[in-house]
């Protein structure tokens, strides 16, 4: 062999790449090594976070139209429109298969699950300019986004779930359903709701979906809601087409704030209620049932404590601070807490329409039904427990104290107003789906033997 030959050969192994011991597999796309630590765990080498690789397989592999119309990389990580949400999804699965990874063999459940958090993925907007788009964001912390060759987007995604935006694409299918800029009232939308045009702002939009996350018969009706404002309009159309107007002279519980606004129309469907203005603005709503019910009140109850007038109210005193006890009473001699409980059972007895003191006013605040309730005390005289119905002496536990209220009994016990029940089993509150809650183990009671 010449010497030229040998030296040849000698340079040859210098300058050839050092072979790695490790099991890495080698990925078809550029890797960035300075963003993943060394590792000495076996395990974590069997894994490899393959998203930012991912990110450069969608510039690479994706149509240049769907990039440029849906996709932005970000420092947080990858916005992708909704409509390119399945096509990513599927692209991913095709990335993965060529890694000779533990990815490489991932579901599609799970592949939704890796890069949108599940198959229900959080909404945003992403806005440039005069176009909105609404997608989701495949999380990833990016250090240099502008060195994917993806479209690059500097500014702030917006929830959906608390925001909806007058640009956003959905109107463009929602027939019935327009956003407009208006200057001195910012954004206000209209609905069509058969021959008269409702109108709204954002703040009322929230209220009617805190509202529909309470009711269940909504939620099964618009599982879509759970996802954001944007689902709701057409939620709020529904509703108001099967509801119907309350007269004038109808009695209803409605908000305080709201009791002296001249011209409201009241809008009802079951145990909800729209509150709307004479330019058909929809300025609020409220339900009288179940959950919302005892939302409404505890709002009302904190109204009631920021007025300046007396916190009494007959002999009801109502307590500083929110909580489960709502006030105090004064019975047989001796001080008594009152819990909303107490005061949500009494009112779900109330509002049955058969129910309603006829001193009471067309439209009554909680104000007026706590004075009713003070009233039922005030007609209380002490009674044996050998007097008391069967069906609330299945409910106690043996040390009570007991008070025939008109047609109610009172329970207490340890300074408190355990149970307010009626007399009759079947008055209180089983039309409006209220059950009252056991105290504890039942005493047991023994049927006499007949000889007949």
């Amino acid at each position: 062999m010449s010497e030229n030959s040998v030296t040849e050969e000698a340079q040859e192994r210098e300058t050839a790449p050092v072979e790695s011991d490790s099991t890495e597999p080698k990925s078809p796309v550029a890797t960035v090594s300075d963003q993943v630590a060394p590792d000495t765990n076996e395990a974590s080498k069997e894994v490899v976070n393959p998203l930012f690789d991912f990110f450069v397989f969608i510039g690479q592999e994706l149509d240049q139209r769907h990039v440029r119309d849906g996709i932005r990389i970000m420092s947080k990580g990858v916005f992708v429109a909704e409509d390119l949400i399945e096509p990513i999804k599927n692209l991913y699965l095709k990335f993965c298969h060529k890694v000779s990874t533990a990815e490489g063999f991932i579901t599609d459940e799970k592949a939704s699950k890796k890069l949108f958090g599940g198959n229900a993925p959080e909404l945003f907007y992403l806005v440039e300019g005069k176009h909105c788009i609404i997608g989701s964001l495949i999380a990833c912390e990016v250090k240099h986004p502008a060195s994917i060759k993806l479209p690059l987007y500097r500014g702030s995604l917006i929830e959906t779930s608390n925001y909806l935006h007058p640009r956003d694409p959905i109107f463009e299918d929602l027939e019935g359903v327009r956003a407009k800029l208006d200057e001195q009232h910012g954004v206000q939308f209209e609905l069509d709701v058969g021959n008269d045009v409702y109108s709204f702002k954002s703040p009322f939009l929230s209220e009617f979906v805190s509202l529909a996350l309470n009711n269940r018969r909504i939620q099964t009706d618009f599982p879509l809601l759970a996802r954001g404002l944007r689902y709701a309009p057409m939620a709020v159309v529904e509703l108001l087409r099967k509801s119907r107007r309350e007269t004038p002279k109808h009695k209803c519980l409605m908000p305080a704030h709201w009791r002296t606004t001249k011209d409201l129309e009241l809008r009802r469907l079951g145990g909800i209620y729209f509150l709307i203005n004479p330019d058909r603005e929809l300025l609020g709503c409220y339900e009288l049932r179940g959950k919302n019910q005892a939302v409404f009140v505890r709002a009302e109850l904190d109204a009631l404590r920021a007025q300046r007038a007396s916190q009494q109210i007959g002999t009801i005193i109502l307590s500083r601070h929110p909580g489960k006890i709502f006030a105090t009473i004064i019975l047989e001699g001796k001080t008594y807490k009152l819990s909303t409980k107490v005061l949500n059972r009494y009112l779900s007895w109330l509002l049955e329409p058969r129910n309603l003191p006829d001193k009471f006013v067309a439209r009554f605040t909680l104000r007026d039904c706590i004075r009713s309730l003070s009233d039922q005390f005030d007609k209380h005289t002490l009674i044996e427990r050998h007097s008391v119905p069967r069906h609330i002496l299945q409910l106690c536990r043996g040390r009570e104290t007991f008070l025939k209220c008109g047609n109610w009994i009172a329970v207490l016990e340890r300074g408190e107003v355990l149970l307010l029940e009626q007399l009759s089993p079947s008055s209180a509150g089983v039309r409006r789906g209220m059950r009252a809650p056991k105290m504890g183990k039942a005493r047991p009671h023994r049927a006499r033997s007949r000889i007949s």
